[in-house]
């Protein structure tokens, strides 16, 4: 009886979703070369856009002045609302995708380091 390879850590594997991600891949492009679901690489680069490894600019396509726009709005929801994305993207119109929110979202929240 074989044993299962192991799982990758999660750094392992939000550091492959990086490697693919610069090297100019989509998110649905990684998900297929990696074999995960598209929300999951999203996942991924929320969790990215959240330590700083990458801009909510670059992990969307967004403009700055779109990501300022939806950081905008977000500082203007009460505080219960700002942990959901239905607000926020109500609040904007539905203009932009759960996606881009859900990375923008995450990079709002960036540890502070002081």
């Amino acid at each position: 009886m074989s044993t299962p390879a192991p799982r990758a850590s999660t750094g392992d594997t939000l550091a492959d979703t990086l490697r693919l991600h610069r090297a100019g891949l989509d998110p649905a492009s990684i998900a297929r070369e990696r074999g995960l679901a598209r929300s999951t690489v999203i996942g991924h680069l929320a969790d990215l856009a959240r330590t700083g490894a990458v801009t909510p600019e670059d992990a969307t396509r967004l403009t700055p002045d779109d990501v300022e726009r939806i950081a905008r709005t977000y500082a203007t929801l009460d505080p219960e609302a700002q942990g959901r994305l239905k607000p926020l993207w109500e609040a904007l119109g539905g203009q932009y995708d759960y996606d881009a929110l859900k990375i923008v979202h995450a990079a709002l929240h960036q540890p502070h380091t002081d």
